[in-house]
């Protein structure tokens, strides 16, 4: 009570008075110099910020007005990103430039456009533009990219080891989240996959001992048994990894086959039944194998395609600039400017794609150019460069077999046949995680 009696002598003499004597409320003076202090901090915290008016911008670039275009990125990235690319023409010819920059709450983004930029942003030396590094959910700690580019390719090398087991662990998740047992039966396709594609992973990740809840260690393949052998490996770094892995994994891995379901469900019947006859194929020879994943073409165009259309992330690619960098069309980029590629633009422009915005199941023919998991300045869904997924090999190979498997076994359709719409938060995309497809087991 003494803390409240000083506060209210201190503040008396800033109480207005009405005409009649009496006190107004403390509100009328509280709220007015709260805005103006907060408008003050705002103002400081801009003009602290390095100058970008060399650089266009999608969306207004005064302040504040600049946060209206940041609201616009939050709700609908992609359209922002696009009204960049529009502007880029005129502003190319008149000054020769071939990058824009976008808001978000946080910061201006700087694009990066034009074969010769991206080239450039993409041989670009660590110590000058570096790629961000990888954070957890909770943002306090982090993992760094070398490692998590180490732990990719062990995914990678182990493959052929350990795909019987991961196939294993598909039919036993499949039957456990779809227990078709006569008829067609609804499922809900986002929380059933979260549970097929977190089993599948972690049989290769921690082992079948954890994975499969059993309690005989089997295998030696895992990832968990490799953190473990290394020297000098505490409990926290190796926790830390693990969760970092099924951060990565898990969710993207989840929601790309989120978006394939739908497609399939979609899908007239002589796709399906090619895509069908193309794994049948593709196993006779020697079963479940990573060279009959790579015979799978038909299947990888396919996925390929969905992430395509239905791309997770509109802002891929991303840098900061450790030092000022200028690019070779005079662009300068400010010592700590975020930089990234736009990925939807990119996906939906018909100079690179016939109907960019028609699914087209076997749209990428075989070849390394077009396989699933080339990374490649019209396909940005995996990033470019340096910075790309090290754990798109092992990420693929999950989604063809989980796809696999539920074009062999089961009749997939959607009622409507009316693929869903993708929901953008900031530069995240998200499919409608409460659609129901309709299976039978065949």
């Amino acid at each position: 009570m003494a803390r409240v009696h000083w506060l209210q002598s201190y503040l008396r003499p800033f109480v207005l008075m009405d005409t009649e004597g009496d006190e107004v409320s403390h509100v009328a003076v509280i709220v007015p110099l709260l805005v103006v202090v907060l408008l003050a901090i705002l103002v400081r915290r801009q003009l602290r910020k390095p100058n970008y008016n060399h650089i266009p911008t999608a969306g207004p670039s005064i302040f504040p007005f600049s946060y209206i275009g940041a609201f616009k990125f939050l709700l609908d990235s992609p359209r922002q990103l696009q009204d960049g690319f529009k502007k880029l023409p005129s502003y190319h010819t008149q000054h020769g430039r071939s990058a824009f920059k976008v808001a978000d709450f946080a910061r201006w983004n700087v694009v990066v456009t034009g074969a010769q930029l991206i080239e450039e942003l993409r041989i670009a030396q660590k110590d000058e533009i570096a790629p961000m590094n990888t954070h957890d959910c909770t943002g306090l700690t982090t993992i760094d990219h070398g490692l998590l580019s180490v732990l990719g390719t062990k995914l990678t090398r182990n493959l052929p080891v350990v795909i019987s087991e991961m196939r294993d662990e598909v039919v036993v998740a499949l039957a456990d989240v779809a227990s078709c047992s006569s008829g067609w039966t609804a499922v809900l396709v986002a929380d059933a996959l979260t549970e097929v594609v977190s089993r599948v992973c972690n049989r290769a990740i921690v082992g079948p001992q954890l994975c499969a809840y059993t309690f005989f260690y089997r295998s030696g393949h895992d990832l968990l048994s490799f953190l473990i052998s290394k020297p000098n490996t505490n409990p926290y770094e190796i926790t830390n990894a693990l969760l970092t892995l099924n951060l990565q994994a898990i969710p993207s891995c989840t929601l790309n086959l989120t978006n394939a379901l739908y497609h399939l469900s979609a899908c007239p019947k002589p796709t399906i039944q090619t895509l069908r006859k193309e794994i049948e194929e593709a196993l006779r020879p020697d079963g479940w194998t990573t060279h009959a994943l790579d015979r799978m073409v038909n299947l990888d165009s396919f996925i390929k395609e969905t992430m395509r259309l239905n791309t997770l992330d509109a802002l891929t690619t991303r840098r900061i600039a450790v030092v000022p960098h200028t690019f070779s069309d005079g662009t300068y980029i400010p010592q700590g400017t975020h930089l990234g590629l736009a990925c939807t633009p990119t996906h939906l422009d018909a100079s690179r794609y016939t109907s960019p915005t028609t699914f087209d199941a076997f749209r990428f023919g075989s070849g390394p150019r077009y396989e699933l998991t080339t990374a490649a300045p019209e396909f940005l869904a995996w990033g470019l460069g340096r910075g790309a997924c090290p754990g798109r090999f092992f990420a693929g190979a999950v989604m063809k077999l989980v796809l696999a498997h539920v074009v062999l076994l089961y009749d997939v359709r959607e009622e409507d046949r009316q693929v869903p719409k993708t929901r953008w938060v900031g530069a995240r995309g998200v499919p409608d995680l409460n659609r129901k497809v309709l299976l039978k087991k065949r």
